[in-house]
């Protein structure tokens, strides 16, 4: 992984060329924290979990595809001209959000992980249509719900990178994809 939680800042930008037969990777498309902690959610949750979620106003279906829409809008542009230009695409799923960096920031965490599963499921589902496969975050990383803390990245203040253990995992499944696509070949 070129930019992991504890060097993020050192990073130069990445200039590169995608071409048809050159294996591309990327995790931005399913980065989820930034839509899932969105103050929007201490206000509404969806319609059909309305019951569990006492006070929140109710959002159709509808209206939150629109809001997953407008998060991935470019992501989306990306994956939609790779598929039209033959050059295959495949997004890693990052880690599950931090209990903990949810929590401190007063967001209801049940309702944070129903709507970060939520996104994922849509963005997913919208980049399998456009070709994109899906390497998924390593189960034993988290609950179903946030990551184990063991998984972590060491910053209270870092609401979903991994730990150098999460990306080495993350960097044998990529290695795991990549050869199971013809990579590696002799």
């Amino acid at each position: 992984l070129r930019v992991t939680a504890d060097n993020f800042h050192k990073a130069e930008p990445l200039d590169l060329l995608l071409e048809p037969g050159v294996l591309n990777v990327f995790s931005g498309p399913l980065h989820s924290s930034a839509f899932s902690r969105n103050r929007t959610w201490r206000f509404f949750c969806p319609w059909d979990v309305a019951d569990r979620f006492e006070g929140f106003k109710p959002l159709s279906t509808d209206e939150f595809e629109s809001l997953v829409e407008l998060h991935v809008a470019s992501s989306q542009r990306l994956a939609r001209v790779c598929a039209e230009k033959g050059i295959s695409l495949a997004v890693i799923e990052p880690p599950l959000l931090k209990q903990e960096a949810c929590a401190r920031r007063n967001l209801n965490t049940d309702l944070v992980a129903e709507v970060d599963r939520r996104y994922r499921a849509s963005v997913m589902r919208r980049l399998t249509r456009r070709g994109a496969d899906i390497i998924p975050t390593p189960p034993e990383t988290n609950d179903g719900n946030f990551q184990l803390p063991e998984f972590t990245a060491n910053n209270p203040d870092d609401a979903h990178h991994g730990s150098r253990s999460y990306d080495m995992m993350s960097v044998d499944r990529v290695v795991a994809y990549a050869k199971s696509k013809g990579a590696f070949a002799a």
